[in-house]
């Protein structure tokens, strides 16, 4: 386990926000859904804390495990018809990952979400603290990018990983970071596990991340 001393602050979460959103631009861009974006699935580099987002090929997790999965969307866990899930739970899953990164806590499964309305992330998130340069503003965009991803309703999310980005950076991407090029889309050996890496579920908090570290999918 890594240990942080620092809380994540609304910049590092943006910023590992943006990283996963580019690297699951690339794969619906060549034509493929992932699935299973959540924190054991994200391996983070010691040195720098690049996010490297795990690909079919570093999934080990049957069906019937993702539908009990809290980060799963409604629609996995009412259905194992896997032609019905769309870009829209990718996005769903890693707004409820972004969360559990802010506050080292698991959401509800959907299923309790969808009987019960006690859960709110807008309340958690609005408690992340600002870094340095950070505004109220990019807490509030984020607090918003999230909840707006959460929708129980498919249809009632955001579409794609830019529709999410547009409500992230409502001034545009370059006037909070500077883009960095597209995600690599890596299919391959997963990388050994080692001290090298962790996974974000092992981190006490997300370290900020350098600008230029991009996110790799293996």
């Amino acid at each position: 386990r890594l240990e942080r001393a620092d809380a994540p602050t609304v910049g590092g979460l943006v910023r590992l926000y943006d990283k996963l959103l580019d690297a699951l631009e690339a794969l619906h861009k060549a034509g493929f859904v992932h699935g299973l974006v959540q924190p054991d699935q994200i391996l983070m580099k010691a040195d720098d804390n690049a996010p490297l987002l795990l690909g079919m090929d570093g999934v080990a997790m049957e069906l019937g495990e993702v539908m009990m999965s809290p980060w799963a969307a409604p629609e996995q866990q009412q259905t194992t018809r896997l032609e019905r899930i769309n870009v829209s739970a990718d996005l769903y899953m890693l707004a409820a990952t972004m969360c559990f990164a802010a506050t080292g806590a698991a959401p509800p499964r959907a299923e309790e979400r969808l009987s019960s309305d006690a859960w709110d992330p807008a309340a958690l998130l609005a408690e992340v603290p600002l870094g340095g340069g950070d505004s109220p503003a990019q807490r509030d965009a984020l607090v918003q990018a999230v909840v707006a991803s959460l929708a129980l309703a498919a249809r009632a999310r955001p579409q794609s990983a830019d529709d999410v980005r547009h409500i992230l950076h409502p001034q545009g991407h370059a006037a909070f970071v500077a883009t960095t090029g597209p995600a690599p889309l890596w299919v391959g050996e997963v990388p050994d596990r080692d001290s090298q890496w962790e996974t974000l579920e092992g981190m006490s908090a997300p370290a900020p991340l350098r600008d230029n570290a991009d996110t790799q999918i293996v």
